[in-house]
């Protein structure tokens, strides 16, 4: 069974869970960034580990940004197109 209380904690970790996924997705950006300038500073000489760690980082914001998207209740939404 389902009560309003548990309904009130799912909501609680949703929102933790979406705002770790949001701040470890811009993390990663951060650091992209950080190794774009490290690049810049070298003449634009790639080495193979940092576009791996680029390419690493970029998959994982990604997939933590579709996560949190896909944890967000919409259902707010689907009542205002109702009225429509």
């Amino acid at each position: 069974m389902s009560t309003p209380l548990d309904s009130t904690e799912e909501k609680i970790v949703g929102v933790i869970e979406i705002g770790f996924s949001f701040f470890v997705a811009f993390m990663m950006a951060f650091l992209i960034a950080k190794e774009l300038l490290v690049i810049q500073r070298r003449g634009g000489v790639v080495f193979l580990g940092q576009f791996m760690a680029c390419t690493f980082y970029s998959l994982l914001a990604l997939f933590l940004m579709l996560r949190a998207a896909t944890k967000i209740d919409t259902h707010w939404i689907d009542r205002i197109l109702e009225y429509q």
